[in-house]
């Protein structure tokens, strides 16, 4: 009896045993995270056209910018945000895709500079690109954005 009774435990035992290595593995495997509660990135208008930005307000993330990145989603682009209002230099390294560049300044474009191409083979240096006026923010998106939606100097900006 005390045999068949050892028997039962063992097998039970593995049993609830078998349950938690299924258990476990049903949730590593099928977990997809919910992307629906990502945040929204912020937005910011500028004239009548919202675009959704990447904020880039720290040394590293604006050293960084958009090289690498293939492409942007439509309407989407990155913001530099700066302390004091200077002739920032940005510059096309290793970047995949062409830019136009907007910059502004208490609250409106003050210097447009459109289709800045990347460099085209791996040894040329890439172009560079400096505002007329000291700006606070950049505004970088895909080359043909400020024609396509009538961007100009002058229109207000809203962050």
């Amino acid at each position: 009896m005390e045999i068949i009774v050892r028997k039962l435990k063992e097998r039970f035992l593995l049993i609830i045993f078998i349950c938690i290595v299924v258990f476990v593995f049903y949730t590593m495997f099928s977990y997809k995270p919910d992307v629906s509660k990502t945040p929204p990135l912020p937005t910011i208008q500028v004239g009548e056209t919202i675009v959704s930005v990447v904020v880039a307000d720290e040394e590293n993330e604006r050293i960084q910018g958009l090289s690498g990145v293939e492409m942007l989603p439509p309407n989407q682009g990155m913001l530099f945000i700066y302390n004091q209002p200077s002739y920032y230099t940005f510059w096309m390294k290793e970047m995949l895709f062409p830019l136009d560049f907007i910059w502004i300044n208490n609250g409106y474009v003050i210097d447009i500079t459109t289709d800045i191409q990347p460099p085209s083979y791996e040894d040329e240096p890439p172009n560079t690109v400096i505002p007329d006026s000291p700006a606070t923010m950049i505004l970088e998106v895909p080359a043909g954005f400020v024609s396509e939606h009538n961007i100009q100097t002058g229109d207000a900006v809203i962050f």
